[in-house]
Parts: C-alpha cells; structure tokens; sequence
C-alpha cells in the first residue's frame, strides 16, 4: 500500500452535469435544472435535439469509464479495493446518492472528480454539493480533484486526436484555424477571466503540439441555452466559423472543455457548426472526445492515485 493517507477501501466519485435517460425524461429533467416549470417550447426544442442525435450517449460513456477506470485502478494499487461511481447534478445517478454508496461500502478515503477540466463558477457548482452532503459520509475525507487543464496528459491526448484531422485540412490546400470551443457562461458571474485562461493555455497546449502557432486558433464559446436574454460569455462558435470563412480559412473545432460525447457535441457541434460551415463554404471537422479511451483511462489514473498521496482533505460539514 503506497503512503500513509491511503485507506483499504476508497471510492472514487465521477461527476458531470447529467441528462435525462430518455426522451419522456426531458420535461422532468429540465424542471430539476431550471427549478421551475419549463416552457412547453423548451421541452419542444430539447425533445427535437435529442430524436436527432438518437439520445444522448453520456450517462453510457461515463459508464463504461468508470468500469475501465476502476480496472486500472485496481490494477495498479491491488492492494486497495477501489469502488467508481457516477454522480450527476442533475439527473439519476446523483451526487448525493454516490456519496451515500460510497459511505454504505465503507470507504475511508473518497475523491470526487468534476468533469471540468478547467475551474470555472459551473466547477464550483461540484463542490458546492459535495460540502452540502457531506455529513452523509460521516467524516470520511472527500477530496475534489483540481483542475487538470494544463496537465501534460491531457494536452497530448487532445493533440493525440488533432494532429490528424489538421494534417487532412492542410491537403486541402487552405490554412487551417483550430477554434477550440467551451462552454459559454452567463457574462455576469465571477471568475470568468480565469475560466478564459486556462481555457487558453489548454488551446495553446494543444496547438502547440500540432504545431500551430498562436495565430492559428481562437477559443470559442457555445451551447448559450435557447431564449436566454443575458448576455453569454463569447465568441460565439457559429459567429467564429463565419469570421474563418471571410478568411479563406478551413475550421478544426477541438472540444477542449467537453470530455465525453452529449447533446453540446453531438447536435450543437456535429449538427449546427456543420450546418453553419456548410453554409459558409468551408470544410470543418471535429476532434473526437476522449469519452473511455485508455489514455484518459490511464490520466484519470495517475490523477486519482496522486491525490490519494495526499493528507486527506477535512470535512468541511459533518
């Protein structure tokens, strides 16, 4: 057993922001987000997106992740007995449930990892419930993963999954722009610059290694919720893809901030950028996600294992 803050049995929580299940789920699901009832035309509109793209992939991903993460964790530390949850913030799993599992199978040591990887006030968000429900693992260490934005593992794997799809617009004969795309925020919450810079240095990272230089991408924002009248946090993505058209540009788009495949990747990537492009004139493809790949299994890992080197972190409730 390696280090003196290691516990025999330590659960590992994966947390995202959550889906409905199913289509009939939407109405339920987007009543638990908004803390109200939703308009009939936002269920409308949600139920469309997600007939489109056949339903969203995420909780299956995230699944199958923590299936594969476990294996590896087990694998290296056999001497632990590793357990990896789901919590969602919204939506089944949730975080609370996770926490009360991870209490029921006697861990001594926990870590709750954001599917975020760079911090933002929506990161916060995590935190926030995991000290609300904190007393319900009794005193147990609950330690939140950091922000893995600049993380050496995570810029190769992005640049792992780039550098093919920059070297098939280079053949095409036009210069190539990464636009690297992230969630948008409402313009009014505290700790967006720093949301942006890590943002940047994460797109940075990745151009880098693919060998762009720092003129050849832009971040790019997306997913601002339909009918919203607060100002969002920009560039907007649809926006960025014309500005590449007026340049003679063809357009890569790396999800720097999205992990796995959901709604924001497979209808407002794949299906509105694409549009949008195609009524540019421009050739764009998308980077793949990492979904359960085994370089991000193996990130996940080495992160995980790391912070459980750690002195575990005192409960803030409880």
């Amino acid at each position: 057993m390696m280090g003196n803050a290691r516990s025999a049995v330590c659960t590992i929580i994966l947390m995202s922001f959550g889906t409905a299940s199913s289509v009939e789920e939407i109405s339920s699901f987007l009543a638990q987000v908004l803390h109200r009832t939703p308009e009939p035309e936002l269920v409308t509109d949600l139920e469309m997106r997600y007939r489109m793209i056949g339903g969203s992939p995420l909780l299956d991903i995230m699944g199958s992740l923590a299936k594969k993460l476990q294996e590896a964790l087990h694998s290296a530390e056999p001497e632990t007995e590793f357990h990896v949850l789901l919590g969602m913030r919204h939506g089944s799993p949730s975080i609370e449930s996770a926490l009360a599992e991870a209490h029921a199978l006697g861990s001594g040591r926990i870590v709750a990892i954001p599917f975020a990887p760079q911090d933002s006030p929506d990161r916060e968000q995590y935190s926030r419930r995991i000290a609300e429900h904190e007393e319900s693992v009794h005193g147990v260490p609950v330690d939140i993963a950091p922000a893995w934005y600049a993380e050496s593992w995570y810029l190769d794997a992005l640049a792992e999954r780039t550098r093919p799809a920059v070297e098939r617009m280079r053949k095409l004969g036009k210069p190539v722009r990464l636009l690297c795309t992230a969630h948008s925020l409402p313009s009014h919450l505290p700790g967006l610059h720093m949301y942006c810079d890590e943002l940047a240095e994460t797109a940075d990272g990745v151009a880098e290694r693919v060998g762009l230089s720092e003129t050849q991408w832009a971040l790019a924002f997306q997913s601002v919720p339909k009918g919203t009248s607060r100002p969002w946090l920009g560039p907007d993505l649809y926006g960025e893809i014309c500005e590449c058209a007026a340049h003679g540009d063809n357009v890569v788009i790396v999800p720097v901030q999205f992990l796995t495949d959901h709604l924001e990747v497979l209808y407002d990537i794949d299906v509105l950028a694409f549009e949008k492009a195609k009524s540019c004139r421009i050739a764009i493809e998308r980077v793949p996600t990492l979904n359960d790949s085994p370089d991000f299994v193996e990130g996940l890992s080495t992160m995980t294992r790391a912070i459980l080197e750690r002195e575990p972190s005192l409960p803030t409730v409880g």
